[in-house]
């Protein structure tokens, strides 16, 4: 990556984290990662990463994701075949790795660089943390988004039932055995 591209990220992004923040609410992690282990061989994506965490962001699910991509656009540099774009992950309220980062780091609106870390479940080369904060109803929010996950178990789980059962019931619809 040219060292140019990184210096702008991090000028822009801190000043992308305030400005969404103001407008939406604000961030329980917002962080720029290098992944280590990824793939050269894809194109123009990039192997650094936007991981986001906010109340909002568990909320909105997609919408918040498109929208931030949209507000990133305002902030790249024009996609190219040597300039990469940065990949959104939305990090889920589940994650049993969100409270490992509070613990670690706990900043607003800082910069805290990290190196050769394990860190939401991937393994960063380095990255850049501008807000990592426990949201002060987080108990409430993660005893949602398990019941929410618990019922879509569930109702994948009766999507399955109801496709194995599916070619029975036709047989025997149609006379079968």
């Amino acid at each position: 990556m040219r060292i140019g591209l990184l210096k702008r990220w991090l000028k822009r992004l801190p000043e992308l984290e305030a400005t969404i923040a103001a407008e939406k609410g604000e961030f329980s992690i917002f962080a720029l990662i290098e992944r280590e282990e990824w793939d050269e061989g894809i194109g123009n994506m990039s192997r650094w990463c936007l991981y986001v965490a906010a109340p909002w962001t568990w909320e909105e699910g997609y919408a918040a994701e498109k929208y931030l991509r949209e507000q990133l656009r305002l902030f790249e540099d024009k996609p190219g075949p040597f300039i990469p774009s940065l990949r959104v992950e939305l990090v889920k309220p589940t994650s049993p790795y969100l409270e490992e980062v509070w613990e670690y780091c706990s900043t607003e609106n800082g910069m805290v660089e990290i190196y050769d870390v394990d860190i939401l479940d991937v393994t960063a080369k380095r990255g850049y943390i501008f807000a990592s904060r426990c949201p002060d109803d987080f108990a409430e929010i993660r005893l949602h988004a398990q019941l929410e996950a618990e019922h879509e178990a569930q109702r994948q789980d009766q999507l399955v039932k109801e496709n194995r059962n599916w070619p029975r019931a036709q047989l025997h619809g149609q006379g079968g055995p």
